[in-house]
């Protein structure tokens, strides 16, 4: 949809213009992830051979979607989830490989430099998922609590790992031999472990309860289309209104969009979950596919 707004008619005295303008988006009506762009079209006054034109430069913007961006933290969630489960089945395996042949100080140096760069990476990735979230409204504040313990926590623990490789690499060079503190590099190994196993936990506990949120929200979006259609077939039918089939259509796409999401994000938390926290006959139930196909008749019809 194109919009032309004059901005300033100049006199016809005026060569040189110089000026400011204030845009009330408010007004456009702009809908959230709506794409904009816009440009300056300036005319001068020419009057014998007719008004020559010239172009600004063409720029853009996309107005904040909050529920988009809300989706694009739990794919990020979801992506460190797996860095961080990878991490920790690596060191589970390895641990136990390393207990059975204690003597081997390298291996466990092997270990904790491995550990180090694929932490700076997790804390890399949770830094990110935290400094995008502060561009939400309303972004559960225990959400924030977690990111900055997860965050403070594994930066900690990454910094014992780099001093449990600096002792190991300093016991190895030392003319004599020297043992090194075996029992120290388990206990340095378990608190990675344990701490990954309980922020896996609660991230999932998290993610889950996000997904069921944005769920929560598609659906109060249904029935308020659900509700503002209601009223426009009221109004056909009560004379109060003529029909409008164009407007009808769309309010109806919108419904089957929204309707399409919440199927796929109730698919999304019924894959993470097990099935046993499932209630099958809820979702058959629901009869989400047949009335997207009732959706699909009524927009024939209008």
């Amino acid at each position: 949809k194109t919009i032309r707004k004059e901005i300033k008619q100049p006199k016809s005295t005026e060569k040189v213009i110089k000026d400011g303008y204030t845009w009330n988006l408010n007004l456009m009506l702009l809908n959230p992830g709506d794409q904009v762009q816009y440009y300056l079209e300036i005319r001068d006054n020419d009057n014998l051979f007719g008004p020559n034109t010239g172009q600004s430069e063409t720029f853009s913007f996309t107005v904040f979607d909050s529920r988009k961006e809300r989706e694009n933290l739990i794919f990020l969630q979801e992506e460190l989830m797996e860095k961080m489960i990878a991490l920790l089945g690596n060191n589970l395996v390895r641990n136990a490989v390393l207990l059975e042949s204690p003597s081997d100080p390298m291996s466990w140096k092997q270990l904790f430099s491995s550990n180090t760069d694929a932490l700076i990476d997790i804390i890399n990735q949770a830094q990110r998922i935290k400094d995008r979230a502060e561009s939400i409204d309303r972004f559960p504040q225990p959400y924030f609590n977690f990111l900055n313990n997860l965050i403070s926590s594994l930066t900690r623990i990454r910094e014992d790992q780099i001093d449990e490789t600096t002792k190991i690499q300093n016991t190895v060079q030392k003319p004599t031999q020297a043992e090194y503190n075996i029992e120290q590099a388990s206990l340095t190994s378990n608190k990675l472990i344990l701490n990954l196993e309980q922020n896996i936990l609660y991230l999932i506990k998290m993610t889950n309860r996000q997904k069921m949120d944005q769920v929560m929200d598609l659906e109060k979006r249904l029935s308020e289309l659900t509700e503002s259609l209601r009223e426009e077939f009221e109004k056909i039918k009560d004379k109060k209104s003529v029909p409008r089939p164009l407007e009808l259509k769309a309010k109806i796409e919108q419904m089957q969009q929204t309707l399409q999401k919440i199927m796929e994000q109730l698919a999304s938390q019924s894959q993470s979950l097990p099935d046993e926290f499932l209630n099958p006959n809820a979702f058959k139930s629901m009869n989400l596919q047949n009335f997207n196909a009732a959706l699909e008749k009524l927009k024939n019809l209008a």
